[in-house]
This record gives structure tokens, C-alpha cells and sequence, in this order.
């Protein structure tokens, strides 16, 4: 008997195109079986079927290998696990106050997983994450302006974090 609440059949199908829509192309397999009632093997199925693409270690592109940019970002953060924040320099590119390349995705996890992050993350540890400290931008969890700015503070140099300042004081950050 399924759990009472879980999609089933076409209509987890509607659901899952909505959870993915929302959330740049990409799903965990934590979304995956604990709000969706995928098993395993269903999981393994879509794989098959080619409607779901394997982005990281459990993180899945929903019907396409094309992500967006701020697909990536999510998936990153996604792949590391929850309470993940997007950090650093490419919290400050989805912020809109680093013109660089958010690449590598730099995340910010309270605890660290036990596997090593995926290829192109980077992930922190942060002992000090308060709720202040985090924020959403476009569906992707970030850390806030102002940590993403004291992130950022030892890592540029004083031309560069002028610059950021400058630009997080002209979009009214």
C-alpha cells in the first residue's frame, strides 16, 4: 500500500515536470522518493527510459542534459545535501554582484558529507550559519549579501571587494 499523499502513475509524472520546473531542470533523489514515492527501482527506470539524467550522485536532470546555468547551481547544491548553500564567489554571481564565473559552484554545508564534493563544487564547512545567513535567489538556497560579502572579504583583493561593495550598493543590495 503506498503512503497516503505520494503521487502515483501520471499524476507523479505532472508532479514531477512541476518540482523540476520550478527548480531549474533538476531533482535529488531525496525529492525523488520522499515527496514524489519513487522507488529505487522507478528511479532506475526513468534513467533507463531517458527521462531523468544523471547530473551528480543523486541529482538528476529531468528530460535533458541542457541545464542553465542557474541549473548547475542548484544541482551543486543539491548534490552536497540539505542546508546546502550556494557560497562565495558564485553566490555573489547569483546575487548579480560578481560579474566573474561562478564556476567552479562554490557551496557552504554545516555538516560535511561523507563523500567527496562532485567535480566542479566546491564545498566549505561553516560552523556559524544563522538564519540570517541565508537567503533564496531565483529557487536556489544562497548564502545572504552581507555573508556572502564577508565570505568574499579575505578572498579579493581591495580593488576587487571595492568593486563588489560598489555594485551590491548599485543594485540597492
Amino acid at each position: 500500500m503506498r503512503p497516503k499523499g505520494r503521487p502515483q502513475g501520471r499524476e507523479r509524472d505532472r508532479a514531477l515536470a512541476d518540482l523540476a520546473s520550478r527548480q531549474h531542470g533538476v531533482v535529488s533523489i531525496r525529492q525523488l522518493e520522499r515527496r514524489l514515492g519513487f522507488s529505487h527501482q522507478a528511479v532506475n527506470r526513468a534513467v533507463a527510459a531517458g527521462r531523468l539524467h544523471r547530473v551528480h550522485r543523486g541529482v538528476y536532470a529531468v528530460g535533458h542534459y541542457d541545464l542553465s546555468r542557474h541549473g548547475e547551481a542548484l544541482a551543486a547544491v543539491l548534490a552536497v545535501g540539505p542546508r546546502t548553500l550556494l557560497s562565495y564567489r558564485s553566490a555573489g554571481w547569483l546575487w548579480g554582484i560578481w560579474r566573474g564565473s561562478p564556476k567552479p559552484f562554490e557551496v557552504t554545508a554545516i555538516v560535511p558529507r561523507h563523500h567527496p564534493p562532485p567535480s566542479g563544487v566546491v564545498r566549505h564547512r561553516a560552523r556559524n550559519l544563522v538564519d540570517d545567513d541565508r537567503a533564496m535567489v531565483d529557487g536556489i538556497p544562497v548564502t545572504s549579501v552581507a555573508r556572502t560579502q564577508f565570505d568574499l572579504a579575505w578572498k579579493l583583493r581591495g580593488d576587487r571587494m571595492s568593486r563588489l561593495l560598489a555594485r551590491t550598493e548599485e543594485l540597492g543590495l
